[in-house]
């Protein structure tokens, strides 16, 4: 089964029996696999994409009967809450990508436990690729950006009895002087020939896209209601 972008009709991802999911950036000559978080040998019997965001997309696991959702275009793969799997089609809502809907039955899901770490304001198109960059870029060196969200499960399973999640957010720049400094940095970052290979190389965007992004980056520095702010999660635990 295939979806194609709708926004960048050269790109393609492809569900198979026993292989996971492939995606191709440039019309399907050449394909790349795209199966992080996803069980070994999996065949693929439903996938849909997000029309309001293309990075966006749904899955049926065969092997396991569970849906997974990734937001970063194929890059990584997580399950979500175990529902009826008596559906035959995923159909997800034209406007807001993180509902799902099961027609057959009757059943919806919504990938609720996604909290938007990363504020950028004011809201611009160009800029909301960055956050997705930094997560692909910190999965690429074998970290994983959304294991703080996930504390409080991870200590269960390491032999905590009670857990207890807090979120704070002690990085704020909202100042001309910390704003110049966050876009600087970003830009620093993103713009490294290192880095620029690996994005582009990578099918994560394209070359104008990153070009766009950085002087997105640098026009957003300079405007007086500049604001950024990075929410980091937290869990405490108890052994008795």
């Amino acid at each position: 089964m295939l979806e194609v972008d709708p926004s960048s009709p050269s790109t393609i991802y492809a569900g198979t029996i026993g292989a996971g999911v492939y995606k191709s950036v440039d019309g399907g000559r050449t394909w790349s696999r795209r199966s992080n978080g996803l069980p070994r040998d999996s065949s693929i019997t439903g996938l849909e994409l997000a029309p309001s965001d293309p990075t966006t997309l749904y899955l049926r696991h065969n092997n396991t009967s569970r849906l997974f959702v990734s937001t970063d275009g194929g890059g990584s793969w997580r399950a979500l809450p175990v529902v009826d799997t008596s559906f035959s089609e995923l159909v997800v809502h034209p406007t807001q990508a993180r509902t799902l809907y099961l027609p057959s039955s009757s059943a919806r899901t919504e990938d609720a436990p996604h909290l938007g770490t990363v504020v950028l304001s004011p809201d611009r198109p160009e800029l909301r690729l960055a956050p997705r960059l930094f997560e692909l870029a910190v999965a690429h060196e074998g970290g994983n950006a959304r294991y703080s969200r996930h504390l409080r499960t991870l200590m269960l399973e390491a032999g905590f009895a009670r857990t207890q999640g807090v979120a704070h957010a002690p990085e704020v720049y909202g100042d001309a002087a910390s704003t110049r400094w966050f876009a600087d940095f970003a830009v620093g970052l993103f713009a490294a020939p290192r880095m620029t290979e690996v994005i582009v190389g990578e099918g994560w965007a394209s070359q104008a896209e990153l070009d766009a992004m950085i002087a997105g980056l640098r026009d957003w520095a300079e405007l007086p209601d500049a604001f950024a702010s990075w929410l980091y999660c937290g869990a405490l635990g108890w052994t008795s």
